[in-house]
């Protein structure tokens, strides 16, 4: 299926928005539904709209004068080879996945390491303690462009439709009370 599942858009505010966006009364949508819109197109439509917010994500620590030349996976969506691939494309950068799948546990054990004096700083610890596979999932740039195309609308949604969404997630939850 090609980048952009076939003009399908997905909003993926399921619990409102907190990064970059802090608004907890948002709700998520899909945009471009039609007839065509099958599971598939939706599948990796949500997987496309969870990559672009995670996006916009590192637009913010860029702003700051954080950079990255290398996408970090791991988790159980990173099983998927075709989310993996989604991410390479839309960042533009090569992925590597994690061994350990439970990066925030790995994240406490290298803090305590460095606490502790196992390690001179994270840094070393990180290099001593996190293990990747031995493959990269290259960046295609054909749909890098594709998706830069669709994360302009992605963004754009976001300011026109906010307002909508908000108003939507309050009545519903006026409705549930």
């Amino acid at each position: 299926m090609p980048p952009g599942s076939g003009g399908l858009l997905f909003l993926p505010y399921l619990n409102g928005e907190r990064t970059p966006h802090l608004n907890p009364n948002i709700s998520g949508a899909f945009l471009g539904l039609n007839l065509g819109s099958d599971c598939a197109r939706m599948s990796r439509a949500v997987m496309e709209g969870v990559t672009y917010a995670l996006y916009q994500c590192l637009e913010l620590c860029e702003g700051m004068g954080l950079h990255s030349d290398v996408l970090i996976a791991s988790g159980g969506g990173a099983r998927s080879s075709v989310w993996r691939q989604i991410q390479a494309d839309v960042f533009g950068l090569p992925l590597k996945m994690a061994r350990q799948e439970e990066q925030a546990c790995l994240g406490g054990c290298i803090c305590a390491a460095v606490g502790c004096g196992a390690y001179k700083n994270a840094a070393q610890a990180c290099a001593g303690m996190v293990r990747y596979y031995d493959w990269l999932v290259e960046p295609n740039e054909a749909n890098h462009r594709r998706y830069g195309q669709y994360y302009q609308l992605f963004k754009e949604t976001y300011t026109s439709c906010a307002d909508v969404l908000e108003r939507v997630t309050k009545m519903g939850r006026e409705e549930m009370e």
